[in-house]
């Protein structure tokens, strides 16, 4: 979405956007290994093994732009982009009970995080255009924070807030 004003090279922009994404697995391990010593079987082990991964992304995000002309030359540019992201995996493995249903879970095969972002972007460019040569100064300044929430064991949950000033 655009806007275009009287002043050549004055615009307002504005943008949006919407991802989601989901991948569910199952898959099933069924495995039986003979160890032989000399040519005799010494022992013999077997893996039945269930696996569910399930994976899921949600991020939104939009962006505003405004350009002002200075003069015919030169050219001021600003804009704002907030960015909020949600991602989840989980992955359970577990091996059948003596009732041969898939009960046991293997905590050690076995884990889920979620991953929360929010960050707002803003910047602000200076173009010089002539001729044949374009140059552009630019400064960005991003502000955000990623929280780590462990699905299964909450003491291994994290904040991490940043700051980073981008040339």
């Amino acid at each position: 979405l655009g806007h275009k004003f009287k002043l050549k090279g004055r615009t307002l922009s504005l943008s949006a956007n919407l991802n989601l994404t989901n991948n569910n697995t199952l898959k099933y391990i069924n495995t039986k290994q003979q160890y032989y010593n000399e040519g005799l079987l010494i022992r013999t082990d077997t893996l039945n093994q269930k696996n569910e991964n399930e994976l899921t992304n949600q991020v939104a995000s939009a962006k505003a732009s405004y350009t002002e002309p200075i003069n015919k030359k030169w050219l001021l540019e600003v804009h704002y982009k907030p960015t909020f992201a949600t991602n989840k995996s989980s992955i359970s493995s577990s091996v059948k009970d003596l009732s041969g249903e898939y009960n046991d879970k293997v905590d050690t095969l076995s884990n889920g995080f979620e991953y929360n972002s929010a960050k707002h972007e803003g910047g602000v460019s200076l173009k010089y255009t002539e001729k044949k040569l374009n140059v552009s100064l630019t400064l960005n300044d991003e502000i955000g924070e990623l929280k780590r929430i462990d699905l299964i064991n909450s003491k291994n949950n994290s904040d991490y807030p940043y700051n980073a000033l981008n040339p």
